[in-house]
């Protein structure tokens, strides 16, 4: 272990303070999304609670989709089934820790005619 190299600090045990903030809120896993049609990609830590709409938002921050006209519209697939659009809370889907069979959801911009 190093010490700090600052007068008057001293070198201290690791926090742990993260490993209690994950575990209070709950299982945390690593989503992939992607937007298909530009190649767009992003990881993003969820727990069950997190919304789907949620999901949405943080991702087009991510990927740079923040415009005002390109409001409205977004919808998240299962990449297993894009058929139908993912809605409400993820702790109803087949959450599972990222890996070679982890989620990756398709994040798709569909406006409506």
């Amino acid at each position: 272990v190093l010490s700090p190299a600052f007068a008057g600090l001293s070198a201290s045990a690791p926090s742990v303070r993260g490993a209690r903030t994950a575990r209070a809120a709950g299982q945390i896993y690593e989503v992939m999304v992607t937007n298909p049609s530009v190649g767009a990609r992003t990881r993003l830590n969820i727990n069950g609670e997190t919304t789907v709409d949620e999901i949405i938002t943080k991702a087009r921050k991510e990927m740079d989709f923040e415009m005002a006209f390109l409001d409205g519209d977004w919808y998240l697939y299962d990449i297993k089934d894009e058929t139908k659009p993912l809605s409400g809370k993820m702790s109803q889907y087949d959450l599972r820790p990222w890996g070679p069979e982890g989620m990756e959801l398709h994040l798709m911009y569909q406006p409506k005619v």
